[in-house]
């Protein structure tokens, strides 16, 4: 009896002993389970902040080049020059041929443009000889409406120029063909080709 009393306690011991040492390792599992998981949600973080970092110094890029091209954009917008008779205009590009007078025989190209009330915010397209063949050739002061002719003086060969005709140097109080009401402001942006 002693001797099964003996057996008994020895396979209880060694239950025993397998229960806690089971316990064990799924306890040494649980803390490196939860190690690991510490480490991902680490690494997760470093990875967001390293990500936020990036968009946030993009978006000061971009902030930055926007800035840049407002400041550039601002600095290269051309005077307007004002007349005696009223008319303004701006060299958008100075040109360095031949300088247009008066009476003078030149090779064109322009854009007619309806402006507003202002003179300086273009409406309608009106007419373009950028969208036909060939260019548009002319006499200065010859058979052109008064703003054409005063503002192509002085404009050189190469150069292009943006006019801001009010209405009485334009098609004045009755318009012309339909396309332009009367009394209407114009824009017109002309590139001197060539004097001829």
């Amino acid at each position: 009896m002693k001797k099964l009393t003996l057996l008994i306690m020895s396979v209880a011991f060694l239950a025993a002993m397998l229960i806690t040492s089971g316990f064990a390792e799924a306890e040494k599992a649980k803390t490196e389970e939860a190690a690991t998981e510490a480490k991902v949600e680490k690494k997760a973080d470093k990875v967001k902040e390293a990500t936020e970092a990036k968009v946030a110094e993009k978006e000061a890029k971009i902030e930055e080049a926007a800035t840049e091209a407002k400041e550039d954009k601002e600095v290269e917008e051309p005077a307007i020059i004002a007349t005696e008779s009223g008319l303004r205009y701006q060299d958008l590009v100075v040109g360095e041929g031949k300088e247009a007078i008066d009476k003078m025989n030149v090779d064109c190209h322009y854009t007619l443009w309806l402006a507003d009330s202002t003179g300086l915010v273009k409406g309608d397209k009106i007419d373009s000889s950028h969208d036909r063949p060939g260019s548009f050739k002319c006499q200065i002061g010859v058979r052109l409406i008064l703003g054409w002719s005063e503002g192509m003086i002085g404009m050189k060969e190469g150069g292009t120029r943006r006019l801001l005709v009010p209405w009485k140097l334009g098609y004045g109080e009755r318009g012309a063909g339909g396309a332009i009401p009367g009394k209407t402001n114009l824009i017109f942006e002309i590139d001197f080709l060539k004097a001829m």
